[in-house]
């Protein structure tokens, strides 16, 4: 469900938004910026591990609201009339022109939970559908996966049964000798 979004390991945060948002800082983009895309990437993490399937043509019509949202803060003196015609002719242009390729453009829950299948197929025994937010990645380095929609695989990981079941042994997983059975 949504709330696996909001596991993983507290480093993760420090490292990888350090990594991530330092640069950006650094460009000039300031705090306004920072937190529109955090909560964007919580949203699309969310949606990624919603359990839903959304056609493509509504995923294109979101992505078209938000471009022709772009498009009217760009011309402030626009008038409300042309703001709803353009956000409204972008919405529908988007679905139509590219609600067909969104699946693979950008990632869904019907490819993401196969990121997290217990059993891994032969042809991706490191893993697959790494790409968090855009699935064209998994697509260019043929990390692609998705046989079916998935909803009654097996989730988990190889050992899940010897996985330490308390907070301290799980946080300190990575940095402790593993006794092997």
């Amino acid at each position: 469900g949504f709330a696996a979004h909001l596991r993983y390991h507290w480093m993760e945060n420090v490292v990888y938004k350090t990594l991530q948002y330092l640069p950006l800082s650094m460009i000039g983009y300031g705090i306004d910026d920072l937190f529109v895309m955090y909560i964007f990437q919580v949203a699309v993490g969310h949606y990624n591990h919603s359990n839903i399937t959304v056609n493509g043509r509504i995923t294109g019509g979101v992505l078209g609201v938000l471009i022709g949202w772009a498009i009217v803060s760009s011309y402030p003196d626009l008038g409300v009339l042309n703001n709803i015609g353009i956000i409204s002719g972008s919405t529908v242009l988007s679905a139509l022109i590219l609600g067909p390729f969104m699946k693979i453009i950008f990632n869904s829950p019907e490819m993401h939970i196969w990121h997290h299948a217990h059993d891994l197929p032969e042809t991706h025994q490191y893993g697959m559908n790494f790409g968090i937010t855009l699935a064209i990645w998994d697509y260019i380095f043929k990390t692609n996966y998705m046989p079916e929609s998935g909803r009654d695989i097996k989730l988990g990981f190889q050992g899940l049964d010897q996985y330490p079941t308390t907070f301290w042994k799980q946080l300190t997983f990575g940095w402790t000798k593993q006794e092997t059975k």
